[in-house]
C-alpha cells in the first residue's frame, strides 16, 4: 500500500472513530468509549446563551464534538500514557503533526501535560471534518438538538431578556445567508418533509423556508444545526410542535 493511501486510511479511522464517540455520546452511551457525563455536558452546552440564540459559524455541534473527544482522549494522556504511544503516534501523523522526541515509554510519563495538549490540538484538526459527517444526518441533529433542548427549556427570561422570548423559549432571530446556503447544499434544494425538489433556475436561496427541527416552543435553539429545509407547503401548514423526522441523508438522486 501506498503511503498517500496508508495516510488516508489512518485519517478515516480516526474521522469515524471520534465521530461515533460522539454518537454514543448523544444516545447516552458515554461507558462505550471511556464514560463521562453527557447531561453535564449538555447542561455547559445552554450555558452559552450567545450561541444558543443566535447562529454562529463555529457552531454549538463544534463545541460539543470537541468537547466529547477531548473527554474521551483525556484518560489515555493522563493515566497510563505508556500503553498507548502507538496510537497517539498513528494520531499525530493522521493529523499531520509531528511527532516529539519524548514520546517513548521512558520519557512519556513525564511529559503528560505536554501529550494532552498536542492530543487536544489533533481534535481540534479533525473537528471540521467529524462536523461535515454529524451534520449530514439530520435524525443525528434531531436527537442532539433534542437532548440540548432539556437544558434550554430552564434558562429564564429574567436572566437573559435580550435571548429569551419567555422562559425556555428563544427569541426568533433574521438568518444569514451562509447558514440558508449551508442548510440548502445539505439537504440537496429538496423539502426535507415531502422530498419535493425545490431547485429551480429562478428560485433564489433568500426565499426558502428554514425551519426549526426542534421548535422554537418546545425549547429548540437557533444553531445552525437545528433548521432543515422546507417547502411553502409543508412550512405553513405543520403544527407547531410537530416533529420532523426527515430521512437519515439526503439522497444524491
Amino acid at each position: 500500500m501506498s503511503l498517500d493511501r496508508t495516510l488516508h486510511s489512518l485519517r478515516s479511522r480516526f474521522l469515524y472513530s471520534f465521530a461515533d464517540w460522539v454518537y454514543d455520546a448523544v444516545h447516552g452511551e458515554p461507558e462505550k468509549g471511556g464514560g463521562f457525563d453527557d447531561d453535564e455536558c449538555f447542561a455547559d452546552l445552554a450555558q452559552d446563551t450567545a450561541k444558543i440564540a443566535r447562529p454562529h459559524k463555529d457552531t454549538i455541534l463544534h463545541d460539543f464534538i470537541g468537547m466529547v473527544c477531548k473527554l474521551y482522549i483525556e484518560s489515555a494522556t493522563w493515566e497510563e500514557p505508556s500503553y498507548a504511544i502507538d496510537y497517539f503516534c498513528d494520531l499525530f501523523e493522521a493529523a499531520s503533526m509531528r511527532r516529539p522526541r519524548w514520546l517513548t515509554k521512558g520519557q512519556v510519563d513525564d511529559n503528560r501535560s505536554a501529550l494532552h495538549k498536542r492530543a487536544c490540538q489533533a481534535i481540534d484538526i479533525f473537528t471540521p471534518s467529524i462536523f461535515f459527517i454529524l451534520y449530514s444526518d439530520r435524525q443525528f441533529l434531531r436527537d442532539f438538538q433534542a437532548r440540548l433542548s432539556e437544558h434550554v427549556a430552564r434558562g429564564r427570561r429574567a436572566d437573559h431578556p435580550n435571548e429569551f422570548a419567555r422562559d425556555g423559549v428563544l427569541r426568533r432571530v433574521p438568518l444569514p445567508i451562509w447558514l440558508k446556503r449551508g442548510v440548502y447544499y445539505r439537504d440537496g434544494g429538496r423539502c426535507s418533509h415531502c422530498q419535493k425538489d425545490l431547485t429551480g433556475w429562478n428560485r433564489a436561496v433568500a426565499d426558502i423556508h428554514l425551519d426549526h427541527i426542534i421548535p422554537l416552543a418546545l425549547s429548540g435553539s437557533n444553531d445552525p444545526t437545528n433548521y432543515q429545509l422546507l417547502c411553502t407547503e409543508c412550512n405553513l401548514h405543520k403544527g407547531p410542535t410537530r416533529f420532523h423526522v426527515p430521512p437519515v441523508f439526503a439522497a444524491y438522486w
